[in-house]
């Protein structure tokens, strides 16, 4: 089989689902019951999911775990300090006290320097 015979067999397929798709659609809008079935749900989500669901991040419980006691991991750690996106909860001594912090839930995550 050729290169060419392969593309006009996928292409033929592709239409067929297209028009058992538009039949499909067709007898589901026929029917008062299964136009609201699919009209009216995926707008009342759109409408509820588009005020409740939010990427914003604001207050994000971090830890820190500083190794290194030089001028730019102190003034890494004042800027977390002064941002409102991240709510320093924790500051760490040892590498033991990492996986216990975030297993209990007290932070979301570890800033390790």
């Amino acid at each position: 089989m050729t290169g060419v015979s392969q593309w006009t067999g996928l292409r033929l397929f592709f239409w067929h689902v297209l028009a058992l798709t538009k039949k499909e659609f067709l007898a589901l809008l026929r029917d008062k019951r299964s136009r609201f079935v699919i009209i009216v749900p995926p707008l009342m989500q759109l409408l509820v999911f588009g005020f409740a669901a939010t990427y914003d991040l604001n207050h994000v419980p971090i830890a820190v775990f500083n190794e290194d006691s030089g001028g730019q991991s102190r003034a890494l750690i004042r800027r977390l300090e002064g941002s409102p996106n991240f709510k320093i909860m924790a500051h760490l001594n040892s590498d033991g006290e990492v996986a216990p912090t975030i297993n209990h839930k007290k932070v979301l995550m570890v800033v390790h320097i």
